[in-house]
């Protein structure tokens, strides 16, 4: 099941992190008297990305980079099929994905938001991100130093 959602994380994450960059209104900073200046969507979504980078790898799986978890989760399989002297014909009938499994790709698919429209409820469903959703509940009232850590404005 892991080789089937690991395409899922990857590209869910990236578009989790697309859609908190473009909601600018969910995440300000209560310390940002300037209003245009106070959003801080990005800056969320660019935490969120860089687990989309990991998932994707750094430089593609070439020698220099490493390999996406995808790759890395295709690979295991084989191995793991090679090992317990299994063909291909046996791995594919194998790993083919059962019902619960299609069940659970949907519901990995739906937690990260793809292929629907995203709206600011969407984004702290409990299945997105643990700690979005605490951001919604201090919703108007977030710190952004508690949040993010220290402003890097001047």
């Amino acid at each position: 099941m892991l080789h089937l959602l690991q395409s899922i994380f990857g590209s869910g994450v990236a578009n989790l992190a697309g859609e908190i960059g473009a909601q600018q209104g969910l995440f300000r900073d209560s310390d940002e008297p300037m209003g245009i200046a106070a959003d801080r969507s990005v800056e969320v979504a660019a935490r969120i990305f860089f687990a989309a980078v990991d998932e994707f790898g750094v430089g593609g799986g070439t020698a220099k980079g490493r390999s996406t978890h995808r790759t890395l989760a295709q690979a295991t399989l084989k191995a793991t099929g090679s090992f317990l002297g299994y063909d291909v014909a046996a791995m594919n009938e194998i790993v083919e994905p059962n019902a619960r499994t299609l069940i659970a790709i949907d519901q990995v698919r739906d937690g990260y938001a793809l292929n629907q429209a995203v709206d600011a409820e969407k984004i702290f469903e409990p299945s997105v991100f643990i700690w979005v959703r605490k951001c919604w509940r201090m919703k108007n009232s977030i710190s952004w130093t508690s949040f993010c850590g220290p402003s890097t404005r001047s």
